[in-house]
């Protein structure tokens, strides 16, 4: 942890003594008649914690739940958008919202995750937060989460994201395909940035601080619910100036859910996904004059993600060709691929009788 860092959260450690002391000392305060005056962690958050809300057992939700409202970093907003629950996951959402006037609860018609997070964006805007942290509502947070991230993020205004890393439980589960974490910053170098969060998997919503700002220009892709987590992130990417990195676990990840979108998302609706996501990249990519340079990054996430989803039943040929175009499908990027990336690419060539580049 920096100096900086600690320095930080030292005065935050003793401004909370200092406010105690007063209040313990001063009996008019304690004893006023009038109305005491909103809590600032209800007024003025800092944090705006996003959750999104479909069909959770109560259980998972509950513990998610607790994790967040017992943040040890109280100025945080709440904000969890039910998606068309079928089952008693609003009301325990309301239940709580009853307790904690932090939680703001969005009920909406099913529409899928994606949406479901534009909606909490779209809430998280409208309030003073300076930060979002995104929360699956079966995972959990680290208690100190909040008040070392907000930290970590208020060492420089350049920072606009704060990543950590998590950890998947049960324990019993092996499932490590992302590099852990160590305290670095990515400074004014987005060529490095990008190429590193390529190499390191930096993919995922759970293991980031976002300063809010940058989410004006960046929304989820409606309709997709594979890897939305991806297609985000790619276009996050390009739009930041700094990227500070902490060794510190702060979320964990449940992979047993059997409920679970990602485990019930179908093989086709998984191509479909990643070849949409992939098309608008590129064309996000192209506008903003960073294509040409990274377009071996894209042409090989997309070949690890087809292979991971096991090769489609039917042809995609056109669909594959449109997602790039000629730009970027052909023999100079191709060479340009780590050798087991250009293996697959063959491979999937010759499933969909596609002329290899």
């Amino acid at each position: 942890m920096s100096s900086k860092l600690r320095r930080v959260l030292k005065r935050t450690f003793l401004l909370s003594v200092a406010s105690c002391l007063l209040l313990t000392l001063s009996p008019s305060f304690s004893n006023c008649t009038e109305p005491s005056a909103p809590t600032p962690e209800i007024n003025d958050p800092l944090i705006s914690i996003i959750i999104p809300v479909y069909n959770i057992k109560p259980h998972y939700l509950k513990k998610c739940l607790n994790s967040v409202t017992g943040q040890s970093f109280k100025r945080i907003e709440i904000i969890c958008v039910d998606d068309g629950s079928t089952d008693g996951s609003l009301k325990i959402l309301e239940k709580h919202a009853e307790k904690d006037k932090r939680i703001i609860v969005i009920h909406q018609k099913n529409q899928g995750p994606s949406a479901a997070r534009n909606t909490g964006i779209d809430q998280a805007l409208k309030s003073n937060s300076k930060y979002v942290l995104f929360v699956d509502a079966d995972d959990i947070l680290a208690k100190h989460a909040c008040e070392i991230l907000f930290a970590a993020a208020e060492e420089d205004d350049n920072i606009d994201i704060v990543g950590f890393n998590f950890q998947i439980f049960p324990a019993k589960w092996f499932w490590h395909w992302w590099t852990d974490l160590q305290d670095e910053t990515y400074k004014n170098d987005l060529d490095a940035c990008i190429s590193t969060i390529a190499v390191k998997c930096l993919y995922p919503l759970c293991d980031k601080l976002y300063r809010k700002d940058i989410l004006k220009e960046v929304k989820f892709i409606d309709g997709i619910s594979f890897s939305e987590d991806i297609c985000f992130n790619l276009m996050v990417f390009p739009r930041i100036r700094w990227m500070k990195c902490i060794a510190d676990t702060f979320y964990f990840y449940r992979v047993d859910n059997p409920n679970s979108l990602t485990g019930k998302t179908k093989k086709r609706k998984r191509h479909n996904d990643t070849l949409r996501i992939m098309k608008c990249v590129c064309a996000d990519w192209r506008k903003l004059g960073l294509l040409n340079r990274h377009k071996n990054i894209l042409l090989s996430l997309l070949v690890n993600r087809i292979n991971q989803c096991r090769y489609p039943d039917r042809d995609y040929t056109s669909d594959f060709i449109d997602a790039f175009g000629e730009d970027i499908f052909n023999a100079n990027t191709v060479r340009k691929l780590p050798k087991d990336t250009q293996k697959k690419l063959r491979t999937l060539c010759k499933q969909w009788s596609i002329q290899n580049p």
